[in-house]
């Protein structure tokens, strides 16, 4: 199990479109034209909040606990480093992902939106953004989440 914490990534963060509550993390912003795309962690509840839309009347509010989303780390392997969030719906998913190109040094973030096997709809991320999945894959991991090989998402232990 890869046990090192990669340093959050920001880019130009802009707390002016942030609407996390005092007692969450900010896992995931970023902004998509006027719509905010945003993944806040309540460490204390052990639960993330997935918005998006408009940062005084999100279109979509969901809140989940560890144990309803599918975290998928970076595997350690490959030019990029990457993280992808699946927070469930029914039958969407909202799949937020970061991806860090180690040789162009250059970051992108958006959303993928399915409704079973097929996407919906798939956002890109304007250039301001904050990924922080490490945050996330941390406090899963205090809380008895693991995977099983490197490509496996985190689910709750037996852990190794």
């Amino acid at each position: 199990m890869l046990r090192f914490a990669i340093l959050p990534f920001v880019i130009l963060a802009s707390p002016a479109h942030a609407v996390c509550a005092l007692n969450q993390e900010v896992i995931f912003q970023c902004l998509d034209g006027a719509k905010t795309i945003e993944l806040c962690l309540t460490p204390s509840d052990q639960n993330v909040t997935y918005r998006f839309g408009a940062a005084s009347a999100p279109e979509i509010e969901l809140t989940r606990g560890f144990d309803e989303i599918e975290m998928v780390p970076w595997n350690g392997i490959g030019r990029s480093i990457w993280d992808q969030v699946t927070v469930s719906n029914g039958n969407f998913a909202y799949g937020l992902f970061w991806n860090y190109d180690k040789f162009d040094e250059t970051a992108s973030g958006g959303l993928q939106v399915t409704r079973g096997e097929s996407v919906v709809a798939r956002r890109a991320c304007t250039a301001e953004g904050i990924y922080n999945f490490d945050i996330l894959r941390i406090a899963m991991q205090e809380a008895g989440y693991c995977r099983s090989d490197t490509n496996a998402p985190l689910t709750m232990g037996p852990c190794s």
